[in-house]
């Protein structure tokens, strides 16, 4: 387990932890034992502290480096279903490669496999048929691109001077 940063009180340390369990300071402050009105307002000064923001990244990196789950291989598996090339399942002859053959990016990309047996009207097995099931490209590459920054999720509203005008206008109406 890492240590704990010097200079850090045993609250703050807490709340570096419990922020990494979702990235919510809110709810990170509130487990660290801020009390649920104050939660919000400690949470973001916690959060502009210099010392807590590198312990966060400190514990950022050692839990990286304990599990091997990194941004850079997350990335890269979201890569590998939103870009799998189905075909690279198959010998040349369009038959099904064995499992142990697959590349390791068909691999990744599939979420589930059904070997359905088929039989004559006797009950005898005479075949069986293969159902791959790939993981959700479109959604793999939607993560993709908000990751590039083709997406903008972000709503932008124009106010103009004039709306702005009849606003004031309106307030000093009601009294405001």
């Amino acid at each position: 387990m890492t240590e704990r940063d010097p200079g850090l009180t045993d609250k703050e340390w807490l709340f570096c932890n419990e922020y990494l369990i979702d990235l919510n300071g809110t709810q990170a402050a509130k487990r660290a034992g801020y009390s649920e009105k104050s939660a919000r307002q400690q949470a973001t000064k916690l959060l502009s502290k210099a010392s807590i923001q590198v312990s966060i990244s400190r514990l950022r990196s050692d839990r990286e480096e304990r599990t091997q789950v990194t941004a850079d291989r997350v990335l890269r598996e979201v890569g590998r279903i939103a870009l799998v090339d189905p075909r690279k399942a198959f010998d040349k002859n369009n038959a099904l490669l064995p499992v142990q053959d697959w590349p390791d990016e068909i691999a990744a990309a599939i979420s589930s496999i059904k070997i359905l047996e088929v039989k004559d009207s006797e009950g005898n097995i005479i075949g069986e048929t293969k159902e791959i099931k790939f993981w959700d490209k479109a959604a793999a590459l939607t993560l993709a691109a908000r990751h590039l920054g083709m997406l903008n999720d972000k709503v932008t509203l124009d106010v103009t001077d004039n709306l702005a005008d009849r606003l004031a206008r309106a307030r000093l109406r009601v009294g405001g």
